[in-house]
């Protein structure tokens, strides 16, 4: 367990107890069972995914699959409005 106060104190101990508590979720993109990950409008993206996205290449032919997995998120922020 690594706690640390400082700017942002309540917000690393908000984090660290999320990872203790944490349960599977499936992923939305690779649709995979993991712990870690971020939350956008409500779906689970795992962190893998997560740093694939940022990190990937409009040349890499995973480009395109990202933006098709993406796109449910499209559908799923107009279903709430």
């Amino acid at each position: 367990m690594s706690l640390f106060f400082g700017n942002n104190g309540a917000v690393n101990i908000a984090l660290e107890v999320e990872n203790r508590l944490a349960i599977e979720k499936t992923c939305f993109v690779c649709e995979t069972r993991q712990k870690k990950g971020i939350l956008i409008g409500g779906q689970f993206m795992c962190e893998m995914c997560e740093r694939d996205v940022v990190s990937t290449d409009m040349n890499d032919e995973r480009y395109a699959y990202y933006l098709n997995q993406l796109a449910k998120l499209k559908t799923i922020f107009t279903e709430q409005v």
